[in-house]
């Protein structure tokens, strides 16, 4: 991208927003309501990343320093994804990470509290199969 050209007017940038973007109110069409997060996470990874906006949750896309050029369209696009965040969410979650400024400390905050690794129900699947496998050998 040559060095003069607005990132916000490029569709290939973090920063670009379409008509779409701006008029979309929702992402997702699943409500994330306490349960289920994998399958809300993946539908936001999908729909960020389908936007060129999954950058603003992963951490790979950091805030700008107050005095350089893309701050203020680092916060505008910032916002719109902390918005599609909120209107995915229940009312009770929601408010509970209102005050978080960025779309990334929102998305930590979430996993945090709600991702639970699938590790105890593998445990529990490979048990049975081992079970079933000394049954058959009897």
């Amino acid at each position: 991208m040559p060095a003069d050209q607005d990132p916000a007017t490029n569709p290939n940038s973090a920063y670009y927003l379409s008509n779409h973007d701006l008029n979309a109110s929702k992402l997702v069409s699943i409500v994330f309501d306490g349960k289920c997060f994998n399958d809300w996470k993946r539908s936001m990874v999908i729909a960020l990343s389908a936007r060129n906006k999954l950058c603003f949750v992963d951490g790979s896309l950091n805030q700008p320093a107050a005095n350089l050029a893309n701050h203020r369209i680092w916060n505008r696009c910032n916002d719109l994804v902390i918005s599609w965040m909120m209107s995915s969410l229940e009312p009770s979650i929601s408010r509970s990470v209102l005050y978080l400024k960025t779309a990334r400390e929102i998305w930590l905050d979430l996993e945090e509290r709600f991702f639970h690794s699938s590790g105890p129900q593998l445990f529990s699947v490979q048990q049975k199969l081992c079970d079933l496998s000394q049954a058959d050998d009897e």
